[in-house]
């Protein structure tokens, strides 16, 4: 499974702010009181699902100018994780083999678009795989996960790679800074 491959440098936590709540309220609150104006006698649930409504689009719209939110010029080649190997593409083509590796820890933020309730946050689908190989060697990469199709295919993958590993872990993106110092160089702890 092939996915988009950010700079080392990318920050990938999922930007929590509430700049697009203030933005909502201050578009969607004057052009309900308009229309309030204009037709005093419009019903209750018609104003309701007016708000909810625009509510709902700026939600979905705004959340795309927030600066962690995946776009194709923001990569710089590809990941492949396959059933044996982590082939990586970029400037240069490296392929490290699950017997190569010692632990393999994910940071994975579901997919890019998937909310868990309608009160939660817009997911980047941004992730991060941590490899320490059996050489010593540490290296990190991040990713992102563009859909729910992909995310199902990649957990199918990843199910498999336990069996080849002496330690597997897998996280959501939320605990990467409670797990790792924030340059992703040293592991603290993984429980």
């Amino acid at each position: 499974m092939t996915f988009g491959l950010y700079p080392k440098d990318f920050n990938i936590d999922s930007n929590k702010g509430c700049l697009h709540l203030i933005v909502r309220t201050i578009l969607v609150v004057p052009i309900i009181l308009i229309f309030a104006k204009l037709n005093p006698k419009m019903y209750v649930l018609i104003y309701t699902v007016l708000l909810l409504g625009l509510a709902y689009l700026a939600d979905k719209y705004l959340r795309l100018l927030y600066p962690d939110w995946p776009s194709p010029s923001k990569f710089i080649g590809k990941i492949d994780f396959r059933e044996n190997e982590i082939q990586i593409i970029s400037k240069s083509q490296e392929i490290i083999g699950l017997d190569q590796i010692l632990e393999l820890v994910f940071f994975v933020d579901h997919y890019k678009g998937y909310t868990a309730s309608s009160r939660d946050i817009r997911r980047n689908g941004n992730s991060l795989v941590f490899i320490k190989k059996k050489d010593g060697q540490s290296v990190h990469f991040k990713f992102n996960i563009d859909n729910k199709t992909d995310f199902q295919e990649f957990n199918r993958i990843t199910e498999q790679y336990p069996n080849h590993l002496s330690y597997f872990k897998r996280y959501l993106t939320n605990e990467v800074s409670f797990i790792l110092k924030p340059d992703y160089s040293e592991r603290i702890k993984y429980n």
